[in-house]
């Protein structure tokens, strides 16, 4: 009676810790999934703002006075380093969960090694305790038969 209940408290625990691994693996390939569909967003923004002021320089430079190409060329410039920041800014972030997939990947890793001692301890005391219910039951048989 106490082993099938050691083994089921033992189901009822890996069944949580497998629930819990599912979950966090689950977890990693949704946030997988949208930084890569994030990551895709953003080279298209770049690539179509990069596209759009090459026609806006190519249609002003005809069109405007040199001194005013000159401004415009500025703010086209400052608009080019705002956008190449965004992307260092998307590149870093992209590092980030990069490393936050490896230490979520590590914690993974960890949580099946606490679960496998858990299930040695678990085994163990499951042996233990059969062994001490031996020994009772043998000195119950002894007392009984000095009786």
């Amino acid at each position: 009676s106490s082993r099938a209940m050691d083994d089921t408290e033992e189901q009822e625990s890996t069944k949580h810790l497998q629930h819990i691994e599912e979950m966090l693996l689950e977890r990693l390939e949704l946030e997988e999934a949208k930084r890569e569909v994030d990551i895709a967003d953003l080279k298209t923004f770049v690539n179509d703002a990069m596209a759009a002021m090459s026609t806006r320089i190519e249609l002003l430079a005809g069109k405007l006075p040199r001194s005013q190409q000159d401004a415009v060329m500025t703010v086209l410039e400052d608009q080019c380093v705002s956008e190449a920041l965004r992307a260092e800014q998307a590149d870093r972030l992209s590092k980030s969960l990069d490393e936050l997939h490896r230490n979520l990947s590590d914690g993974v890793r960890h949580l099946e090694t606490e679960q496998q001692k858990l299930g040695e301890a678990v085994a163990d005391l499951a042996r233990e305790t059969q062994q001490r219910t031996r020994q009772l039951g043998d000195a119950v048989t002894e007392i009984a038969q000095d009786v």
